[in-house]
């Protein structure tokens, strides 16, 4: 649960260069503001000191089974809050519609399949430092290229952004295809099918 926090933190940061780019509008802004707050609550919880992501962070929160359900409570929260947020706003449904589906992923764990992603929660919790040794890797990668990928944003180096987000969207395709054989042999297949919808909503955009 930790590293589907993680992943989230990492779609957020997408999500907000999609409102970027777009005129301002302080509705939506105001929507996508409460999705950053709990993005930060959950940094907090799993990385320390931030910016930096690192793995050795993820790994050590991971070992704290208190944090998922935290975690889990934070992402539903906040997206059920943001989605009647976004009924609100007026202006260009283009961006509503980009910034719905960069949520795609919360509306399957929170709502469509709730009591399916609670009945397998605890599995995920059970086994997800296992799942992290075997994928550390793809995980490591993932994390150092968003660490890059925030430095660009800031120095608003748009060459390095667009190199950032081609190198993340083929990390993030390596880290599922890791992600899913443990997760199948630990928890089932219907976790793992889940756990990659879940990362391929979120990366869909």
């Amino acid at each position: 649960m930790n590293l589907i926090g993680a992943l989230f933190i990492i779609s957020m940061d997408l999500t907000l260069l999609v409102v970027d780019a777009f005129p301002p509008n302080e509705c939506l802004e105001h929507c996508t503001g409460i999705m950053q707050i709990a993005a930060d609550n959950i940094s907090n919880g799993l990385f320390d000191p931030l910016p930096k992501f690192s793995w050795s962070d993820l790994y050590q929160a991971s070992q704290k089974p208190e944090y998922a359900s935290q975690t889990y409570e934070i992402l539903c929260d906040a997206y059920k809050r943001a989605d009647s947020c976004l009924n609100n706003c007026q202006g260009n449904p283009d961006v509503t519609t980009r910034i719905r589906q960069s949520y795609a992923s919360l509306k399957i764990v929170c709502v469509d399949q709730k009591r399916e992603f609670l009945d397998i929660l605890p599995c995920f919790v059970r086994t997800e430092q296992v799942v992290m040794e075997q994928c550390k890797k793809d995980i490591s990668g993932t994390l150092n290229i968003i660490n890059s990928f925030n430095d660009a944003v800031k120095e608003r180096n748009q060459h390095h952004i667009q190199s950032s987000i081609s190198n993340l969207c083929r990390n993030i395709n390596q880290l599922a295809k890791c992600l899913e054989k443990p997760t199948t042999k630990y928890c089932g297949k219907n976790a793992a099918d889940m756990v990659l919808r879940y990362i391929a909503l979120g990366f869909s955009g």
